[in-house]
């Protein structure tokens, strides 16, 4: 199905076994031919996930409606992802939507995150950015 909307679409799936990156990576990354823009198709099926689509902020572009994470769930995924790009990222995020960002919501889905054994300080390294901006 992914597969005929990236076609249809003029995006070229990059991984080579996109069935097998998918499934291990939850994430399908594609780019259009042309302009060369980068476009990753994400998938989860846990309650956070379903909550992040639903919040998703539509953004109309050359006519054609866009979905966009919202900038807490865009922080939340980065502070997954955690690397160095990442975190500047988040930094620029919070600098660019002062006062907008519901730094409530994230904390508390990174606290619920921080239960399990592979996100354990992803709050604290979270509470770390806020204080470096």
């Amino acid at each position: 199905m992914i597969e005929g909307v990236c076609r249809r679409s003029g995006l070229k799936i990059l991984p080579e076994k996109p069935g097998d990156f998918a499934r291990e990576t939850k994430v399908l990354p594609a780019e259009e031919t042309k302009l060369k823009i980068r476009v990753d198709f994400i998938f989860s099926f846990t309650p956070y996930g379903r909550k992040a689509v639903g919040r998703a902020r539509e953004v109309l572009m050359n006519g054609y409606s866009v979905k966009f994470a919202s900038p807490e769930d865009l922080i939340i995924h980065k502070m997954f992802a955690g690397r160095a790009i990442d975190k500047e990222d988040i930094k620029n995020v919070l600098i660019k939507n002062k006062g907008k960002v519901n730094l409530r919501y994230i904390k508390r889905w990174l606290f619920r995150f921080s239960k399990t054994p592979e996100q354990k300080g992803i709050l604290k390294s979270f509470n770390g950015l806020l204080k470096q901006i």
